[in-house]
């Protein structure tokens, strides 16, 4: 084997006591080697290291800040006794400390899930609330950097992130208090020492906790914390009791008594190395949306709603002929989840993987995680443009570029560079963070007998037990004052919005209702000014027409507002709902497809039922999503994601 000369390597005493590992493959019948430096050791030279495993060609080294060797590749069991024999009780020529050889366990991966906190402030603060935002560190190094949560003192996260771990890592959460002005403020940290998991069933269960805040700083290595916009010098506050005197008048701040933080811990299983490619494309690939476009052929006739506003640009679905193309008809298949799922945190957080990045003359900005070689045969890519990011499956070859070429024509042309630092890592996971929606908002107007134009129907301040019961279906009937949840704008201080409203969960998502009839009406508020400050700002409008008449229908056109797309006409008949939906030009249909008319009605009707509640809200959510799609919201988001990968690139060119 040849040794590479190196000039000497200087090491020296880590501030923390701890150990560094690299991330090993766990190959059958390969057990990794991890060579550690157990004192402070000088002018070890690189040959000398490597002529301890002098019969095994492949053998790789590695340092870590200076703090450990780690050797990786094709060291098996028989062997590893041989060599442990040699090097335990070694000491290297001309230096002062010693090296041993240990067996080193196998990564982990663990899901860390900040939902929210909760301070107390001591007594005599001069602000009463804080701006807090969390930096997560996995053994001192900065892995994760959470929102900032404005004026508040029960922040709301909802974080999810993936990392590897090893026997013994320590989990840091550092909370502070961000300053637009002055320095940031350190708050409190909670710390947790974690183990790898058994392969019992019970070691993947998810751990939920609340951690208590320690008010002071551990050690050196946490004063310097980086804020989430920009950096800046923190600012560390003596801790005041509750009981003791107050904070000092000069300082214009708040200080933390006590708090928690709520956590919510996942081992997560590995996957097995014999990974079916086809099955993991399955999972993993970009999936076609259905393409569905409006019949323009069907003519419509007793509808809850006037159908003369298709002359201004109103699609109308009142059935499958409505619509060109395919799709189900019970919603159980169409809720994209790959539209809510962190396909970077689950498959490239954490792990050692490559970024490619480069300027396409029509795409713009590009930037790319490409996974490592691996025994399955295939590597995942995500390709993010400005307009979308693309999840591809490519054969694994060492002409990474080519492959993605071919998986992507439209590549073709863009001159890719590459960069595999792990500090590119945190400012993905929050690029893909920001994409996803996981909260939606939904307008309720009440229609009755007689009322066709919105101005009527926004005066209604009652409820009917027939639209009683479609609430309850949509969701729960809340509280607003001092909700902790997603509030879509809605009041939780002092009831300025009403008092209730109605809030559910859907595959992951939070949704929030603004109906008409909870919100405020004043007498003299002859506009509905308040009302329509909410609704009027909902992409999806559902109007639940109390009687099926036709004489009486909804007049859309009375809908002024830009942001209004999509109109959901829901009426109680007998023991079910009619529904008819609406939308402008520009938005093309939503699976799932409503059925075909019923017999008696012409139109579709639904039983009462859990099902009408998976389907109404699966067709709630992808109205939206097609909504957004329309070029008055489309091109505001383009040039967003556009301004951020051009940051992205900027980045990953100084790594």
């Amino acid at each position: 084997m040849m040794c590479m000369k190196m000039a000497p390597l200087e090491f020296i005493t880590p501030v923390l006591k701890r150990t560094t590992h690299c991330n090993l493959p766990n190959k059958a019948g390969m057990t990794p080697l991890m060579i550690v430096v157990a004192k402070p050791i000088s002018a070890v030279s690189l040959g000398v290291v490597t002529t301890l495993l002098d019969y095994h060609a492949d053998s790789m080294l590695k340092t870590d800040a200076g703090t450990a060797f780690s050797l990786a590749e094709k060291v098996g069991n028989d062997q590893l006794l041989e060599v442990m024999k040699m090097v335990k009780p070694l000491k290297l020529a001309g230096a002062r400390g010693t090296v041993r050889a240990s067996k080193c366990s196998a990564p982990s991966r663990i899901r860390v899930q900040v939902l929210e906190g909760t301070l107390e402030l001591a007594v005599g603060c001069v602000n009463q609330t804080v701006d807090p935002y969390c930096v997560v560190k996995l053994d001192d190094k900065q892995v994760a950097t959470l929102e900032v949560c404005q004026k508040t003192l029960n922040p709301e996260w909802n974080s999810n992130h993936t990392f590897y771990i090893h026997e013994n890592s320590r989990l840091q959460i550092e909370l502070w208090d961000y300053n637009l002005i002055r320095s940031n403020t350190f708050l409190g940290h909670a710390s947790l020492l974690l183990t790898l998991p058994t392969d019992t069933d019970d070691s993947f269960a998810p751990i939920d906790q609340w951690l208590p805040l320690s008010l002071a700083l551990p050690s050196v290595s946490f004063i310097a914390a980086t804020n989430p916009v920009t950096t800046q010098p923190t600012q560390v506050l003596p801790n005041f009791s509750s009981e003791g005197p107050a904070p000092p008048a000069a300082l214009a701040t708040a200080v933390v008594h006590s708090g928690k933080l709520h956590v919510v811990l996942t081992y997560l299983k590995e996957e097995t190395q014999e990974v079916n490619a086809e099955e993991a494309i399955k999972d993993f690939e970009s999936k076609p949306r259905p393409r569905l476009e409006w019949h323009q052929e069907v003519s419509y006739s007793g509808l809850p709603v006037n159908t003369s506003v298709t002359e201004v640009g109103f699609h109308f679905e009142v059935g499958p002929n409505s619509v060109r193309g395919t799709a189900s008809l019970d919603g159980r298949n169409d809720f994209d989840v790959h539209q809510t799922t962190a396909f970077f945190n689950q498959y490239f957080l954490g792990r050692d993987h490559t970024t490619l990045y480069g300027e396409h003359a029509t795409l713009g900005p590009v930037v790319i995680s490409l996974e490592d070689v691996n025994n399955t045969g295939f590597r995942r890519a995500l390709v993010r443009t400005k307009k979308e990011t693309i999840r591809v499956v490519i054969t694994a070859t060492k002409n990474e570029a080519a492959a993605l070429r071919v998986a992507l024509p439209l590549l073709s042309g863009t001159k890719l560079n590459s960069t595999r630092s792990n500090k590119m890592h945190d400012t993905l996971s929050q690029f893909e963070t920001r994409q996803l929606v996981t909260r939606y908002k939904f307008g309720v107007v009440y229609a009755k007998k007689g009322q066709s134009d919105e101005q009527t129907m926004l005066a209604n301040d009652d409820v009917s037990p027939d639209l009683q019961e479609f609430l309850s279906l949509l969701g729960d009937k809340v509280p607003l004052l001092s909700w902790k949840k997603y509030a879509a704008g809605l009041d939780t201080i002092s009831d300025a919005t009403g008092t209730h409203s109605i809030y559910t969960t859907f595959q992951g998502i939070e949704i929030m209702f603004h109906v008409s009839c909870f919100l405020p009406n004043q007498a003299v508020d002859v506009q509905k000014v308040e009302r329509k400050r909410h609704i009027g700002n909902d992409i999806v409008v559902v109007i639940f027409k109390e009687v099926a008449d036709a004489q009486d229908a909804i007049d859309l056109s009375s809908f002024v507002s830009h942001f209004n797309h999509a109109f959901i006409v829901v009426t109680p008949v007998g023991n079910s709902f009619q529904v008819v939906s609406a939308y402008k030009a520009g938005v093309n249909p939503t699976p799932p497809l409503l059925p075909p008319p019923d017999k008696t009605t012409n139109l579709p009707l639904f039983s009462r039922d859990a099902n009408f509640r998976q389907f109404f809200l699966t067709k709630l959510i992808n109205a939206e999503r097609s909504a957004m799609e329309v070029a008055d919201f489309r091109a505001p988001h383009v040039q967003t994601r556009k301004a951020m990968l051009a940051s992205i690139i900027k980045e990953c060119s100084q790594k």
